[in-house]
């Protein structure tokens, strides 16, 4: 059995936004550019079926490619075990639902989905440990072949378009001061240079901008430098915690130094920019709203968590949650909330009423067919 694991093309992304799952997100002119070379590739292979994820991006990809090998009987199916890591997802999940992929056993099919999923699922068929997970190498557009030698998965790297950047390779030039210094002073600079590079480096490079969830029990710095090598954020724990906390940081693993919350990085960046972006408050920050509370305490909550001044906590008890009189109270549904600190008062309060409706629904039937109200079955739970 012999199948292609593809990473979907170049992404029109000009803001640099952590999209993850988000919708709207499409192949930028390279990236078409990108899946036309794949198409091309693939055509020598008799490809009978594509399998992609639904992201909009890969759903273009997979037309396109089908478009190149200009084979109207190839057939493209759309698959949520394909799709990108979600949040709070474990690596262990995305690798079990990537498992999908062994159990068609047929020949010549493609399977397009995105960096990560496909860098755990390779691991996982290799059993290689998490911390191996860059060994992969999965720019946009690159192919995969995956073949057999009885149960021992052989997976090859195939294909990268030549659209793709490639990582540029570090030139040095040394001026003629330098070589007067003499070779010693030299080497004493090659070898710092490359300490620096090894450990403190960015990984990776022209890699787009990652959500990094720090959970609301986290900020253990141990922790989080864990999570980070585990996804391939940094080369080094130990050049984490000095970046972070400077020497004395080798001596304080361990200590909850990060705020929980959500933060925007990349493997771009180097160790020093990533704790930079740790010592800064998240984007996104944790609400924990508990049952009983009415709408003027959960305003209280919001605004001590998102920094809101008066005018905006006047909004949220006399506007935003006042639009309609069934939604006054009762409907701001208690649970646990990842906020982005500037998201409105109007769609934090349109998003908690989407949690209730959600959590609502199961029991909406029940109460309709004994001719009660959702409103009167909510004074009634509430009693």
């Amino acid at each position: 059995m012999n199948i292609f694991l593809c990473r979907h093309a170049q992404v029109h992304n000009p803001k640099k936004i952590v999209y993850r799952r988000l919708p709207g997100y499409y192949l930028s002119k390279q990236g078409e550019a990108e899946a036309e070379e794949m198409g091309l590739f693939l055509k020598k292979y008799k490809i009978k079926e594509i399998f992609t994820s639904p992201m909009e991006r890969c759903v273009q990809t997979a037309g396109i490619i089908k478009k190149t090998i200009d084979n109207p009987a190839i057939k493209i199916y759309q698959k949520d075990y394909l799709n990108e890591w979600d949040e709070g997802e474990k690596t262990t999940t995305v690798a079990k639902r990537m498992k999908h992929i062994l159990r068609d056993k047929k020949d010549n099919r493609v399977y397009i989905s995105h960096q990560h999923p496909i860098r755990v699922f390779l691991n996982e068929i290799t059993s290689q440990p998490p911390r191996e997970l860059e060994q992969w190498d999965c720019p946009a557009g690159a192919i995969y072949e995956i073949a057999f030698d009885g149960k021992k998965a052989l997976p090859k790297l195939l294909f990268i378009p030549k659209e793709t950047d490639k990582p540029l390779i570090p030139k040095t030039k040394f001026s003629k001061s330098l070589f007067v210094i003499g070779a010693a002073a030299t080497a004493f600079f090659v070898v710092a240079a490359f300490v620096a590079a090894a450990f403190f480096g960015a990984p990776q490079r022209g890699t787009e901008p990652e959500q990094f969830t720090v959970a609301l029990d986290g900020g253990d710095s141990g922790e989080v430098a864990a999570e980070l090598a585990s996804r391939g954020f940094i080369k080094s724990k130990t050049a984490f915690h000095i970046a972070l906390l400077g020497l004395k940081g080798i001596n304080l693993v361990g200590v909850d130094c990060v705020s929980p919350g959500a933060y925007k990085i990349s493997k771009s960046m180097n160790v020093w920019q990533i704790a930079k972006a740790f010592k800064q408050d998240p984007y996104m920050k944790w609400v924990v709203i508990p049952e009983g509370l009415r709408k003027e305490q959960i305003g209280e909550i919001l605004a001590q968590a998102l920094n809101w001044d008066e005018q905006k906590k006047r909004d949220w008890v006399a506007k935003y949650t006042a639009m309609k009189y069934d939604y006054l109270e009762g409907v701001y549904f208690p649970d646990t909330y990842l906020i982005t600190t500037d998201e409105t008062g109007l769609e934090i309060a349109q998003r908690f009423i989407n949690k209730f409706n959600e959590k609502f629904a199961p029991y909406a039937d029940k109460f309709l067919q004994e001719n009660i109200s959702w409103t009167t079955a909510l004074k009634i739970a509430s009693i």
